[in-house]
C-alpha cells in the first residue's frame, strides 16, 4: 500500500504518524478508538504502552467515510 508516488506505508504507525495520515489530532484518534466501534483500535507495542495504529485499517476507515478509494493499491 502506498500513498501516491511515495514509499510504501508501514503496517503500523505511531499516533503522530496516524495523525498525519488522517489529519486528526491524537486526542481525537484516542477518543474515536474509545467511542466509535467502526474506528480501528490501537495496540501497545511495548511495556511503556506506546500505541501503534494498524495503517491498513485506518486507511479503510477513511475510505469508508469518504465512500471511495483514496489510495492506489
Amino acid at each position: 500500500m502506498t500513498l501516491g508516488a511515495q514509499r510504501p506505508l508501514p503496517l503500523a504507525a505511531s499516533t503522530g504518524a496516524t495523525s498525519q495520515i488522517t489529519g486528526l489530532p491524537g486526542t481525537t484518534l484516542r477518543r474515536l478508538a474509545r467511542t466509535d466501534p467502526s474506528f480501528p483500535k490501537p495496540f501497545t507495542i511495548n511495556e511503556r504502552g506506546d500505541l501503534r495504529w494498524p495503517v491498513a485499517e485506518v486507511v479503510g476507515w477513511l475510505e469508508a467515510r469518504a465512500g471511495r478509494a483514496l489510495m492506489a493499491a
